[in-house]
């Protein structure tokens, strides 16, 4: 699994230095709601979908002509997981994006698909006994949004949990699900 992300890491951060000087960078805030639910491999603690919260700064480059975008962002992440127990995480999304631009309404509304790892890194999180909780996790998003006036972004992603946010004895381990959903404001 390390590996693949390396790999994937790699070709995503040369994708865009490789970008033209005609491509278009723009960055600024972002901000949002994350519904997450831990995913136990074996019934080991209740958990439902609770809502948390997201922040950070975001920077998106894309090139005109051929549909083709990345993000970036650095987000503080707080995951709820139930009653009285969430984690806190720093996390780094990068996502590569299609966006479907239309000659009529591309200066108004451009909507997009986007898809790519996400790196969390466990900053604080609500002690449970006989869980522990792992100092990083990795996932992957799938999402889609617009922007809006060539400014506002709003997006929505599905993020599925690959590597272990929490284990316990006896072979018992939790991964996030999550569903994002953001709005960027970008220079």
């Amino acid at each position: 699994m390390k590996k693949l992300s390396t790999i994937l890491a790699t070709v995503i951060v040369a994708l865009a230095f490789a970008l033209p000087a005609s491509a278009q960078i723009h960055f600024g805030p972002k901000v949002g709601i994350c519904v997450n639910e831990l995913h136990f491999n074996k019934d080991a603690l209740s958990t439902d979908n609770r809502t948390g919260f997201t922040g950070g700064v975001m920077v998106d480059g894309h090139m005109p002509l051929l549909g083709f975008a990345f993000d970036a962002s650095l987000m503080y992440v707080r995951r709820e997981a139930g009653k009285d127990f969430h984690s806190d995480y720093i996390a780094i999304p990068v996502n590569l994006k299609y966006r479907f631009s239309f000659p009529v309404v591309s200066r108004i509304v451009v909507p997009f698909l986007s898809t790519g790892p996400e790196w969390a890194y466990l900053v604080h999180h609500t002690k449970v006994e006989g869980l522990d909780g792992n100092k990083s996790n990795f996932s992957w998003n799938f999402g889609l949004g617009v922007e809006l006036f060539k400014h506002l972004q709003l997006a929505g992603n599905y993020g599925l949990g690959l590597s272990k946010a929490y284990e316990a004895p006896e072979g018992v381990d939790a991964k996030n699900r999550f569903w994002t959903v953001t709005a960027a404001w970008l220079f």
